[in-house]
């Protein structure tokens, strides 16, 4: 049950150091904290800056992030290109590990970690998701993105059907078919829904039962405007090379590149603004992407048979480990149109979870429960994340991690050393450990406390080129409560 649920987490901790150059060597060090909902550092924290005025960034795994730094104003602003190529390098070598400050601040964490915990399979880098890590709890692997301008494969098959696994839940617009005046109208009916005299069940049941609504208004969109764009019907059984030209033809019909897709307008003769979801004729990137996902050739057979999409109901305390499923979205031929099958569509559940599929596959597997299931892909996704060595990660030991020195487009990865903490460190840590931290930084932060200075370390030094460089130490959790609920 959701209580039950709500008392277990999934956290993993990690520690290293990260790369600045300040303008002196007297110059000042403070202590920073970020919270996030997301998998890493979102604030600007520049590192240094080049001779041509452009910054350096940082960026920190993991969503609750204690971190020494440089303040902006007493960065160099002057580091030369060469210098700069040299840097990471340089700091990757020299081997800066975050095992001290993990003792630091939980003493009794070596102990711990003398047995080896069970291991996880980590799976592909290219997965952004925990609910689609399916090699973490023993599944076959899915399959991979043929190309970069192809479709996102079906995010899971589980027992030979296919599930689009969403992380937004269906309250947030402009995500998976969900835009417009037709979400804005179905946000009003779930206020109103509030208001009328429901059980949890029933108001669950009937926002599931709304939201298929919904789609249903959606996809005839989706069908008049494929049909204007297919023309001209096509003879014989519909095939792959059919839906991945049309998804190309998508494209051309709204400017030609996704990244700058304008949309077009589908032509109508009923006003679909008059339909239940209040939908209107404007097909725009969100319902190109929807489409053109559905449309890929490597998606035929799965959207042939027909794909449950899941969305989290909402971001609310009261709608945690609530999903909706709805289904099925599947493509048919339709006097020789490509069209989503509007009768198949019939569909809508609520279902409790740690996440929208963990539940169910749960029941399928053996040695498994739904907390494994869902601590194994969480942990998982954090090692790909972080880089971990290897192709498997570890409960409750020291993982060394290739992010040294490493970029993620514009902003470069901290060393890294982390732990998977188990069920009940995890439990120690959400309930304690981390509390204890944040109590700390606060004391730093009111009464200029040194103690939470003196655990996260001292900085380290490393030259390049003549140039001192400093290593500053970093303590981060990755959270998956915050990834769920923040």
């Amino acid at each position: 049950m959701a209580e039950s649920r709500a008392g277990q987490a999934f956290i993993t901790m990690l520690a290293g150091y990260q790369v600045y150059k300040a303008k002196s060597r007297s110059s000042p060090i403070d202590i920073a904290r970020e919270r996030t909902a997301q998998a890493r550092s979102v604030n600007e924290i520049p590192a240094y800056y080049l001779s041509g005025g452009s910054a350096v960034k940082n960026l920190y795994v993991g969503n609750r992030i204690f971190y020494k730094y440089v303040p902006s104003s007493e960065l160099d602003a002057n580091v030369s290109n060469s210098v700069h190529r040299d840097v990471r390098g340089v700091f990757r070598s020299a081997g800066y590990t975050g095992d001290n400050i993990l003792q630091s601040f939980f003493p009794n964490l070596t102990s711990k970690l003398k047995e080896d915990g069970n291991r996880i399979a980590i799976g592909s880098a290219a997965i952004s998701t925990p609910s689609e890590r399916m090699e973490a709890i023993g599944m076959p692997a899915g399959v991979e993105r043929a190309r970069q301008d192809a479709a996102d494969p079906v995010d899971v098959i589980h027992e030979g059907r296919g599930y689009q696994v969403t992380f937004s839940p269906l309250t947030q617009a402009d995500h998976h078919g969900l835009y417009g005046a037709g979400h804005k109208a179905m946000m009003d009916d779930f206020a109103r829904y509030k208001n009328q005299n429901l059980t949890e069940n029933e108001l669950d049941d009937k926002r599931a039962k709304r939201a298929l609504g919904y789609f249903r208004d959606r996809v005839s969109v989706f069908n008049r405007a494929m049909k204007q764009i297919q023309n001209i019907p096509v003879k014989g059984t519909m095939t792959a090379q059919d839906t991945s030209r049309l998804r190309r033809d998508i494209l051309q019909a709204g400017g030609g590149r996704m990244k700058t897709f304008q949309g077009f307008q589908v032509e109508n003769t009923r006003g679909f603004n008059k339909m239940a979801g209040n939908v209107t004729g404007y097909f725009n990137s969100s319902a190109a992407n929807f489409v053109r996902t559905a449309l890929g050739a490597q998606n035929f057979g799965a959207y042939s048979a027909g794909v449950t999409y899941t969305f989290p109901l909402s971001k609310s305390p009261a709608d945690a480990y609530k999903f909706v499923h709805l289904g099925n979205f599947q493509l048919h031929s339709r006097a020789g149109f490509v069209q989503f099958n509007k009768r198949a569509l019939r569909h809508s559940a609520v279902v409790e979870g740690h996440d929208s599929l963990s539940a169910q596959l749960a029941a399928s597997l053996s040695g498994h429960t739904e907390q494994s299931v869902a601590a194994n892909q969480f942990h998982a996704q954090v090692a790909s994340e972080a880089k971990v060595a290897g192709d498997s990660t570890q409960y409750m030991k020291l993982m060394a991690t290739n992010a040294a020195g490493a970029r993620s487009r514009t902003r470069w990865y901290p060393s890294i050393d982390l732990v998977h903490a188990n069920k009940q460190m995890s439990k120690f840590l959400k309930n304690q450990g981390i509390k204890t931290v944040e109590r700390w930084f606060k004391r730093y932060t009111s009464k200029g406390d040194s103690k939470f200075s003196k655990a996260l370390g001292r900085r380290r030094n490393f030259n390049v080129k003549g140039q001192q460089f400093w290593a500053l130490p970093y303590l981060s959790f990755a959270d998956y409560d915050e990834r769920r609920f923040a």
